[in-house]
């Protein structure tokens, strides 16, 4: 097991420093991940978020006619498992009385939970990078334009093609017009949110921001104009050669679609001393579970091209 020790802290041990920079041992000023997923608890190790079918819309009923019936149907499950994510370090009871500087301090009262945030925000990420190859609930992938309906054969088609363009932003805002229910009736769904790669922020800003259309030599109005929050993500794919990036409209007023965190347990903290070596051991751990529910419901994504 590596530990820290007193050669590990250079010149730390020496008084006279004027400056030592730590913050890359603070926990971050900024998270991103909590604005692209939908919070949920958990009591158990697996968590299981059902889809079901739809009544059909009413019909005319003739006069004497029997009124028509129908059933609510089971249609696909999704299943989040918790897991755990644990960080921990070691420093030698030299290290630890000798550090002038507070650095063993922070790292066990900041670095460690800063460590936690990190991987998770890389998970969210990781989510939303796969979400045109991994498969969902519904056994496609989360965006795809061949989403399966139970009470109808028409399919949800989630999918966008093209980079950040005014007119492949008006198509994903369109796309929310098409989305059905289980029945193949118009669903109430529109985009909230724009989820973009950072390097695509001033991009978005152009398009959304602009008075008048971006990128052109006209006195068109905007008409995308404020129409979604941008939320900026450093941790989303991009090819930097090429810059190609995904991107994602979000529909955050639906309460039970999306990505969502489940919460096992959250961030603790612990240690122990080794009086055999006289050392401490620094832990950090937490449970959580990762997955988009409600699949073909609540965004719809380009993979850049």
């Amino acid at each position: 097991m590596a530990s820290t020790r007193i050669s590990n802290l250079g010149n730390l041990i020496y008084a006279g420093s004027k400056l030592v920079f730590k913050e890359a041992l603070k926990k971050q000023r900024v998270m991103e991940y909590p604005d692209i997923v939908l919070p949920k608890t958990s009591d158990k190790q697996q968590e299981y978020y059902q889809t079901v079918g739809n009544i059909p819309v009413a019909q005319i009923k003739p006069e004497g006619a029997p009124i028509s019936t129908s059933r609510i149907d089971w249609k696909d499950q999704t299943t989040v498992t918790n897991q755990t994510v644990a960080n921990g370090f070691s420093a030698s009871l030299e290290a630890t009385k000798d550090d002038l500087y507070g650095v063993v301090d922070m790292a066990k009262a900041e670095g460690l939970v800063r460590s936690m945030i990190a991987k998770k925000e890389l998970m969210v990420a990781a989510m939303y990078n796969g979400a045109f190859a991994d498969t969902g609930g519904d056994g496609v992938a989360t965006i795809s334009d061949s989403h399966p309906l139970k009470n109808s054969a028409s399919v949800n088609d989630n999918l966008v093609t093209g980079g950040l363009t005014t007119a492949n932003i008006k198509a994903g805002l369109n796309q929310f017009n098409v989305i059905l229910d289980q029945a193949g009736t118009q669903f109430d769904t529109a985009a909230t949110h724009l989820v973009i790669n950072k390097d695509k922020l001033f991009d978005a800003m152009e398009l959304f921001q602009s008075a008048l259309l971006a990128f052109e030599l006209s006195n068109t109005t905007n008409s995308i104009k404020g129409a979604l929050k941008i939320v900026p993500n450093r941790r989303l794919t991009i090819n930097r050669t090429t810059g190609v990036a995904p991107w994602f409209m979000l529909d955050k007023s639906l309460p039970d679609c999306g990505l969502i965190l489940q919460e096992r347990e959250g961030i603790s903290t612990d240690y122990e001393f080794d009086l055999s070596t006289l050392q401490f051991n620094f832990y950090t751990f937490e449970r959580y579970g990762l997955g988009f529910i409600s699949a073909g419901y609540g965004i719809v994504g380009s993979a850049g091209t």
